[in-house]
C-alpha cells in the first residue's frame, strides 16, 4: 500500500530530437508532403506547399488536390490515383501542371502510395516536387534540336548559291523561316574591306531601318568594332551605348556576329535583353555556316575571275600569233622563192 503520489519517469530526449529533426526537415524541404483521403481531399500539407505554389496550407486543407491542377491534366491524374495499387505497393508517379497563386502554372512530379492502414497517415502519402525548370530545359533542348534540323535543311539551299548577295539573302530567309526572327540584316565588306554595306535585311528590318547605314572605320560603331575585332558581341540594352548608329532606333537589344573578313550579321529585338544563351548560340552557329559559304563563294568568284583573265590572255595570244604568223609568212615566202630560183640557176 502506497500512501502518496507515484511518479514514473523515462528519458524521451531521443524522441524529442527525432521530432525536432522531422519538423525541421518538413519546414526546410523543397518537396511538398501531402496526405489526402481516397477522394483526393487534402488532409495535411507541409510548409513547402506555400513556398512552391503560394497558397496558405490551412486554407487548402479540406480542398481537393485536383482543383489545383491544370484542367487538361485533371482526368489523367484522377485516373492515376484510382488505378494506383492499394496497400504498401509500388505506388504511382505522375507529372502535371499545378496552378500557382499568381495564376501561372508549375510543372510538378508527384510520387505517392496508399498508407490507409498506417497509423498517423491513414490516407495517400504524396511527395511532390517542382520540376518546372527541368521541363523548361527539356523543352529548350527539343527546340534547339528542331532548329538545328531545320538549319541543316536550309543549309542545302545556302550552299547552292553562287554569289555573296545571294548568300546574304538566304541567311536572312533562314532567320525569317527557321528562327522566326523579324529583325535581321547582313552587311558585306567591299573589295578593299574599308566599309560594310547593307546586303540583305528582313522585312521588319527594312521597316525599322529604311535607310540602313554604311559602316566604316572613320565613324565608330558597334558593328564595325565587331567586324574589326572578329568577336561576337551581345548588346542587352542598345540605349546604353552612345556609339549606336541610330540614336532613336526601336531596336533595344542586338546580337552582332562577324562573318569572317566578309562582313557582319546583325540580329535585333525590340525588347531589352531579348536573347537568351540558347538563341545566341544558334545565331552563332548559323553565322559560322554563312561564313563558310561566303568563303567558298568568294573562292569561286576568284576562280571565275582568273578563268576570265586566262581566256582573255589566251585570246590576246591567239591574236598576237595570228599577226606574227602573217608578218613572218611573207618574208619566208620570199626567201623560199629566192632559194628555189637560186637552185635552178646554179
Amino acid at each position: 500500500l502506497i500512501n502518496g503520489l507515484l511518479f514514473s519517469s523515462r528519458d524521451i530526449s531521443e524522441r524529442r530530437r527525432r521530432e525536432r529533426r522531422f519538423e525541421a526537415l518538413l519546414n526546410n524541404s523543397n518537396d511538398i508532403i501531402i496526405i489526402t483521403d481516397d477522394d483526393g481531399i487534402h488532409q495535411y500539407l507541409s510548409p513547402a506547399f506555400e513556398e512552391v505554389l503560394g497558397y496558405e496550407c490551412e486554407a487548402a486543407i479540406g480542398e481537393s488536390m485536383l482543383s489545383y491542377l491544370h484542367p487538361e491534366d485533371r482526368d489523367r491524374v484522377r485516373a492515376t490515383l484510382e488505378e494506383s495499387p492499394r496497400g504498401d505497393g509500388e505506388g504511382f508517379v505522375v507529372e502535371y501542371r499545378a496552378e500557382h497563386a499568381d495564376g501561372s502554372y508549375r510543372w510538378m512530379e508527384s510520387r505517392g502510395s496508399d498508407h490507409s492502414d498506417t497509423a498517423g497517415i491513414e490516407g495517400y502519402l504524396i511527395n511532390s516536387r517542382d520540376i518546372t525548370a527541368q521541363r523548361e530545359r527539356e523543352q529548350r533542348i527539343r527546340q534547339y534540336n528542331d532548329t538545328l534540323e531545320q538549319l541543316h535543311e536550309t543549309t542545302q539551299n545556302l550552299i547552292e548559291v553562287t554569289n555573296k548577295q545571294q548568300v546574304a539573302r538566304q541567311v536572312i530567309t533562314g532567320f525569317e523561316t527557321v528562327f522566326e526572327s523579324e529583325l535581321a540584316g547582313v552587311w558585306l565588306s567591299d573589295g578593299e574591306e574599308q566599309s560594310l554595306r547593307p546586303a540583305a535585311l528582313s522585312k521588319r528590318g527594312r521597316e525599322l531601318v529604311p535607310d540602313p547605314p554604311v559602316y566604316t572605320p572613320n565613324k565608330e560603331s558597334l558593328s564595325w568594332k565587331v567586324y574589326r575585332d572578329g568577336e561576337m558581341r551581345y548588346i542587352s540594352d542598345v540605349y546604353a551605348h552612345e556609339s549606336r548608329a541610330n540614336p532613336t532606333t526601336e531596336i533595344r537589344s542586338e546580337v552582332i556576329v562577324p562573318l569572317g573578313k566578309y562582313g557582319v550579321l546583325n540580329v535585333g529585338s525590340t525588347e531589352t535583353d531579348g536573347f537568351d544563351d540558347w538563341e545566341k548560340n544558334l545565331i552563332e552557329v548559323w553565322a559560322d555556316t554563312a561564313t563558310v559559304v561566303l568563303k567558298r563563294v568568294t573562292e569561286f568568284e576568284e576562280l571565275q575571275a582568273q578563268e576570265r583573265e586566262l581566256v582573255h590572255e589566251r585570246n590576246r595570244l591567239d591574236d598576237f600569233a595570228s599577226v606574227l604568223s602573217h608578218d613572218i609568212q611573207n618574208p619566208l615566202n620570199v626567201a623560199l622563192l629566192r632559194t628555189d630560183l637560186a637552185s635552178r640557176e646554179c
